[in-house]
């Protein structure tokens, strides 16, 4: 190695202690002026208030404050005493992240820094030295200031590979597909979104009928670029996408490429939900709308006849005649109806004029 090298990894060694000196003493005297105004407004007058209920009830004891503390000393013996005092044990180093940092960026002297942080507040899988985070490669987006955590960094095998493996999730696969010039003219599939797999190939146990059907759901996306392949001795450009796939919807993805044609679909990172589908064919594909289910109409209910009382016929007009009878000048008519046991009788006799 070049004696400007070493002397250039030296003075960065060097300025990196001298900051992380700066910073952790910046931490302690704001702690200590803390302390001393907790000791001067809280912790001292409860302590004298104390000394004095002690010395009401005869025991002898005195106030001591010796720098940075507040002590309850008895008189009697200086080792029987209780003390405050300010707890610089309660920290630890974490490493955090000196500037943001994007995916597949490698963690350097300039990416991090050492700071202390309350032991009952370090997070879980915390980075705690320079030394095990710098040559790592960042997963997922960091922002400057927080912690850097092993679930958020490649494991430490930084140019074996590329970049790529470092990046496919533990069980998982990195299975790259081509896309279709919609996508790579939209660009709207980017790293870290997250799409369903649809597949349209004809259906099985039919010639010609074809049909459509998500096969993969909420499937994340590694990584989406372009490459240059050759057709017909032209260059074309391609785009590709890279999907993390377990090792069963990898296969079932490999059979999708083969028997059909692939398309992705962009869903909302905070929907997770796992829709069932019957896929889509030429015949419900016309389909305005749903087949509704269609209730049975209900059985009419027969009614009880209600008696209605019949109108009582009016009674057989009586069987009669008109006799009309001249007595000189008048002129009478009478009328005869025939009854049932008395025969024709007399019913009404009107004079005429």
């Amino acid at each position: 190695m070049e004696i400007s090298l070493v002397r250039k990894r030296v003075r960065q060694c060097i300025e990196h202690a001298r900051t992380v000196g700066v910073a952790r003493r910046d931490a302690n005297r704001e702690a200590a002026a803390a302390w001393e105004r907790l000791l001067a407004e809280v912790a001292g007058p409860l302590v004298q208030q104390i000394a004095q209920v002690l010395k009401a009830e005869g025991q002898a004891f005195r106030v001591d404050t010796p720098a940075g503390r507040v002590r309850l000393v008895s008189e009697r013996s200086a080792d029987d005493h209780i003390e405050l005092a300010l707890d610089t044990t309660g920290q630890a180093p974490v490493v955090v992240a000196a500037v943001n940092m994007t995916m597949a960026e490698s963690v350097t002297s300039q990416h991090v820094k050492l700071v202390q942080w309350p032991k009952n507040a370090i997070p879980t899988g915390a980075v705690r030295t320079l030394a095990n985070a710098e040559g790592r490669v960042v997963r997922n987006a960091i922002m400057a200031g927080e912690p850097l955590l092993e679930s958020r960094l490649a494991p430490e095998l930084a140019g074996k590979g590329g970049v790529m493996p470092m990046l496919v999730p533990e069980g998982q696969r990195g299975v790259s597909i081509k896309v279709d010039e919609a996508i790579r003219e939209s660009g709207f599939i980017l790293p870290n979104s997250r799409v369903d797999v649809l597949v349209s190939m004809t259906k099985p146990g039919s010639t010609n009928e074809r049909i459509a059907k998500v096969i993969l759901q909420d499937v994340p996306i590694l990584a989406a670029g372009q490459t240059v392949e050759m057709r017909d001795n032209k260059p074309i450009t391609v785009t590709t996408v890279t999907l993390a796939l377990t090792p069963e919807q990898t296969e079932r993805l490999a059979v999708a490429q083969s028997e059909g044609r692939i398309t992705l679909a962009t869903r909302n990172l905070r929907d997770n939900e796992v829709v069932r589908t019957a896929g889509a064919t030429q015949a419900t594909l016309l389909s305005d709308v749903r087949t509704a289910a269609v209730a049975p109409a209900a059985a009419p209910v027969a009614r009880k006849p209600v008696p209605v009382a019949a109108a009582p016929l009016p009674p057989p007009a009586p069987e009669g005649h008109t006799v009309a009878v001249v007595r000189g000048t008048r002129l009478t008519e009478q009328q005869f109806v025939r009854t049932g046991e008395r025969g024709w009788v007399e019913r009404q006799s009107v004079e005429r004029k």
